[in-house]
């Protein structure tokens, strides 16, 4: 009776963790001579990690897994970074014109910057993922799940330097 108690709670167990799909969309020209890689991931019975499998647009697999991992982390961001960038825009702002009601004439110019920096919200848990191809490739990715709402964003890199953006369902 003990067994069958236990072999249903694993069965129950499995059945209840979680599966999804990620794709990885091309950034640069190397990935993009790669194309539309797809992913699936199974969760492990902590929900902390899992087995992640894959199919390269040339057929090669991919099997790995990923990891949840602490956003401290020193090695956490650095591929993440390289796709959602912290990053700089400057313009230019220049016109000239008459004032209403008025003769009067103007003319003028500025210029504005700001910077755009990634910030974890609430409730999102990064990760890793490490994979290797029957073929010899060899790509890492980090991410950040959205715990309570489900999916998220990541960047991959292969070992070529094909950078991908991740969506994570």
């Amino acid at each position: 009776m003990l067994k069958k108690k236990i072999l249903l709670l694993f069965t129950s167990l499995t059945v209840l963790s979680g599966c999804g799909s990620a794709n990885l969309y091309p950034v640069n020209e190397q990935a993009r001579k790669i194309g539309l890689v797809k992913l699936n991931y199974k969760e492990g019975l902590v929900g902390l990690g899992g087995e992640v499998t894959g199919t390269m647009p040339n057929g090669e697999t991919l099997q790995g897994e990923y990891t949840s991992v602490d956003t401290d982390s020193h090695a956490f961001g650095t591929i993440y970074s390289s796709v959602f960038t912290k990053g700089t825009s400057q313009g230019t702002i220049s016109g000239n014109g008459v004032f209403l009601n008025t003769s009067s004439q103007y003319s003028g110019s500025g210029t504005s910057s700001g910077t755009a920096q990634f910030t974890a919200s609430s409730g999102a848990r990064p990760g890793m993922v490490s994979l290797v191809g029957d073929r010899g490739t060899t790509m890492e990715c980090e991410y950040l799940f959205n715990s309570y709402k489900g999916g998220g964003l990541g960047a991959c890199q292969t070992q070529d330097g094909a950078l991908f953006r991740m969506h994570v369902r």
